[in-house]
């Protein structure tokens, strides 16, 4: 084998093996700045493939996007990069949102705003003394609308303190309307836990919605989460079924000629078209046979409240119910003041007991006879008191002759039956149920040209109160309807109080005039 010169072994490592001559130093030399300049190459080509390529794209990245680090974030990114915890009472307005990391709190009195990065960003800023309200997408023939929401907020904050004066004067709230969410999200104003809102939610003095389809519907949810910041300016642990029900109370608004809100009204065609569907949700509820109590409703709370659609129907029923029924509304007022589960709970049992048989009737009722516009003034109860027993052994005759008015509901007639007797009913007159366009006259056993709930409209119909048999609904016999017509003959099971009423909608008793005879007789 030829041998290779000594001068240029080379091992492994590039380490040289070299004799002293002076043609050998040379050729060394020459070998080692190939090999530096070959090293220098490599390196050099190493480092440039390891650059990154800027981005073709104009958005910022999730890090720029989450932390906005400029003059203009100063008094945007600060304020609202926060998250906190969902607390039962924030879930609920609101749709299934997941409780996420827990963060800082938005802080409540920071209102500073850089309009300069909300437009340019595409959101724009209404403000008031009351609201500061955000929204992005918004059109020039918008603007109106939009201004119109902070009036809405103001006379609501307005109203709520006259009704709730234990609730301090709020700061300033402010409110987001959303079009785009993931605006807000890479913007820092939306908390990354209620990223997958439905509706609203609210944190404090803040809250968010989405956009809604219907200007109605967009007031009506924007008042609901305001009520809710309303209410937060105390600390409470008032129960969710309150909270929400009390909100959505407020919700259902009507504008008058001159510009006011009426807040907690009867629910009408225009709340309905608007997008206010809980009366219909209602009436299906009880035509299932599911009519809910009030002790069931009270049992609504952040385990059992979410999964069922009907828990914000059945809270804002039995909210409304007891803030406008001329009987309980001072006394729904009251609640406000306890903040705590016990001290609410206690306060609630004392202002309104479980088995108090009258209440439970007139819930019933109110339940059961929903509509548009429902009247509760002449939708209510009429209570008699003392009350006539007819039966052998206290009436010579056992017979008693009166008159009830068509222009309202259940009407007591002070008459107390006994069980496994016999009666009758003989009713007589003539009356109106409509007045316009034309006049619709009924006799007792009613006419079809229209039906309510199924029995001819203006029929006269009887309930038997059994105030010592709340029965399975609590009802105490509200909700088994007996038509009676021109006459009836039946036996009671149980000892009761007689009622009467003309079979009608529950919005339309101010429209009926005239009375019926009618004559109770043992049998």
């Amino acid at each position: 084998m030829k041998k290779m010169p000594q001068h240029i072994i080379a091992s492994a490592g590039h380490s040289f093996v070299t004799r002293s001559s002076d043609t050998d130093k040379s050729s060394f030399r020459s070998c080692i700045c190939i090999v530096y300049f070959c090293l220098v190459l490599t390196v050099s080509f190493l480092l440039g493939c390891s650059e990154q390529k800027p981005s073709p794209s104009n958005a910022p990245s999730k890090e720029s996007s989450e932390k906005i680090s400029s003059k203009e974030s100063d008094g945007v990114a600060a304020e609202l990069n926060a998250k906190t915890e969902i607390t039962p009472k924030e879930q609920g307005s609101h749709a299934q949102v997941k409780k996420q990391t827990k963060a800082k709190p938005l802080p409540p009195d920071d209102n500073t705003l850089d309009q300069k990065f909300l437009n340019e960003i595409g959101i724009e800023v209404f403000e008031s003394p009351v609201l500061t309200l955000l929204s992005d997408g918004i059109q020039p023939d918008e603007r109106e609308v939009y201004e119109g929401l902070l009036d809405v907020v103001s006379q609501l904050s307005k109203q709520f303190q006259s009704d709730y004066s234990q609730i301090p004067s709020p700061f300033q709230l402010k409110g987001f309307v959303m079009r785009d969410r993931s605006l807000y999200l890479q913007a820092g104003l939306l908390p990354e836990d209620f990223a997958n809102l439905e509706h609203g939610l609210n944190r404090g003095s803040t809250f968010w919605m989405n956009e809604q389809k219907t200007d109605y519907y967009r007031r009506h949810l924007m008042i609901h989460e305001s009520v809710h910041c309303l209410m937060d300016q105390q600390q409470h642990r008032r129960p969710l079924w309150y909270m929400e029900g009390l909100a959505e109370h407020y919700a259902i608004h009507q504008s008058t000629e001159q510009g006011t809100i009426l807040f907690g009204v009867p629910p009408g065609e225009e709340q309905i078209k608007g997008g206010f569907g809980r009366l219909r949700l209602i009436r299906d509820e009880i035509e299932a046979g599911r009519f809910r109590t009030i002790s069931q409703i009270r049992k609504l709370n952040i385990n059992n409240f979410y999964p069922h659609k009907t828990s914000y129907g059945w809270s804002w029923a039995l909210c409304h119910f007891l803030a406008t029924h001329p009987e309980t509304n001072q006394k729904f007022v009251q609640l406000m003041n306890h903040r705590t589960p016990q001290q609410f709970n206690h306060h609630f049992d004392q202002l309104f007991p479980l088995d108090d048989a009258k209440l439970n009737a007139e819930w019933a009722v109110f339940a059961s006879s929903l509509v548009p516009d429902y009247d509760i003034n002449r939708g209510r109860i009429f209570w008699k008191e003392p009350l006539i027993e007819v039966n052998s052994n206290s009436i010579p005759q056992a017979s008693h002759t009166l008159s009830i008015k068509v222009d309202r509901n259940w009407q007591s007639t002070g008459i107390s039956l006994t069980k496994g007797t016999n009666y009758s009913i003989v009713a007589s007159g003539r009356y109106s149920i409509v007045q316009k366009p034309t006049i619709w006259e009924s006799e007792p056993q009613g006419i079809s040209i229209d039906y309510v709930d199924g029995q001819p409209m203006g029929q006269l119909q009887a309930v038997l109160f059994t105030p010592d048999q709340p029965g399975i609904n609590q009802d105490y016999g509200f909700l088994q309807v007996i038509s009676v017509g021109r006459q009836l003959k039946f036996q009671p099971e149980r000892n009761c109080q007689l009622f009467f009423r003309v079979n009608d909608y529950g919005s339309s008793w101010k429209d009926n005039q005239g009375e019926i005879t009618i004559t109770v007789q043992q049998r």
